[in-house]
């Protein structure tokens, strides 16, 4: 049976969950401070695959047209007359893309797994990464591009997975940093949050997939299930707002004006209290 978490600590990081998910503040850097002003210093895994399944059905669902298409283009193979195959073969690049850019951070995940857990382990390298993430925004509000995805190369396609396997470091938003990647490749800013949230797929379902692996041996009450439905939903719709949030943001460049200030003061803070003993 798994430890159990209390309704508030459940409620608040699921909203945390589904906000900075996608929101370029460091969704790793949130769970780890959160969970320790809020004393807990373990989240259950059963409570971890919810949240994250909450954020994987936030992104299915804002961009389910996308990949709706997607699938359509790698189902049905055969080739049509006129604009119906030009947008297959529009969404069979972009799929292709797609999969190249999640290379690296799948990669890296496997390689680099327990380093990485002990970096999560303490808040200073959170922290310090923080201040990263806020740097990459300030970048990002100064690249300007308009290419779409057929216009992309395949180095175009790596360099954005590279920008997502740097995410892996507790700090690092992904998000954040697959937006720059793309508007640094010439992505339009329509279109570097859009591939950057359709690149998160994989990697949140991913995610999900790997602490659900330890769940068939750790039943749930129904007051657990009860608790981490309501989080899982909470962390859904928290996470379809937040979508519509950063796309604005980047549309009007202002990611470091709106997010950027705020990771450069919740890093201070964290550096500060860690190196105070605080945490």
């Amino acid at each position: 049976m798994q430890h159990s978490i209390p309704w508030l600590t459940a409620i608040v990081l699921a909203v945390v969950q589904g906000a900075t998910e996608f929101i370029p503040v460091s969704s790793s850097a949130h769970l780890v401070i959160g969970a320790k002003v809020l004393g807990t210093e373990q989240l259950p895994l059963a409570y971890a695959v919810t949240v994250h399944v909450g954020t994987l059905v936030a992104v299915v669902v804002h961009y389910r047209r996308d990949l709706w298409q997607l699938l359509v283009a790698l189902l049905r193979p055969g080739v049509e007359v006129g604009p119906a195959d030009e947008e297959k073969c529009q969404a069979r690049r972009l799929f292709a893309l797609l999969l190249v850019a999640t290379v690296p951070a799948a990669v890296a995940g496997l390689l680099a797994a327990d380093y990485v857990d002990r970096l999560f382990s303490s808040p200073l390298p959170t922290g310090l990464f923080l201040l990263v993430t806020a740097l990459f925004l300030w970048l990002a509000d100064r690249q300007h591009g308009d290419r779409t995805p057929d216009r992309l190369t395949w180095i175009d396609s790596v360099l954005i997975g590279i920008g997502q396997m740097i995410a892996i470091l507790p700090g690092v938003s992904r998000s954040g940093t697959t937006v720059l990647a793309g508007l640094w490749r010439g992505l339009s800013p329509a279109w570097a949050p859009r591939f950057s949230f359709l690149l998160s797929v994989p990697i949140i379902a991913g995610a999900g997939l790997v602490e659900a692996g330890d769940l068939a041996t750790s039943p749930l009450s129904p007051g657990e299930a009860l608790k981490y439905g309501v989080a899982g939903l909470l962390a859904a719709g928290v996470g379809y707002a937040s979508i519509y949030l950063v796309v604005d943001t980047v549309r009007r460049g202002s990611l470091f004006k709106r997010f950027g200030i705020y990771c450069l003061a919740l890093a201070v803070l964290t550096v500060a209290a860690s190196l105070l003993g605080y945490w």
